[in-house]
């Protein structure tokens, strides 16, 4: 396997992952801070819920850059391609 092979495969894992963890963690999110709100908000100063979308996708992005960013500079500093690594260790 190339360095630009495993590149792409380590993007595409960690876009996937990007994916389903953003999902998984705007579902749970919005659904707590409702339930909070409701809770605490409502009752006590008596303003209604809004979400404001802004911050959610800037947020997600900020994730994906750092996602990619950490796996594309830890994959660039390697000096030699995964198929020798691998067999110069014994595995």
């Amino acid at each position: 396997m190339t360095k630009k092979s495993l590149t792409k495969a380590v993007v595409l894992e960690g876009g996937i992952v990007w994916i389903i963890s953003s999902i998984v963690g705007l579902a749970l999110g919005i659904a707590i801070e409702y339930v909070l709100y409701n809770e605490v908000m409502i009752h006590v100063l008596g303003t209604n819920f809004s979400l404001t979308w802004l911050p959610i996708v800037v947020a997600m992005l900020l994730e994906l850059a750092v996602l990619c960013g950490t796996n594309v500079l830890c994959i660039r500093d390697m000096k030699l391609n995964v198929a020798s690594d691998l067999t110069r260790s014994g595995e």
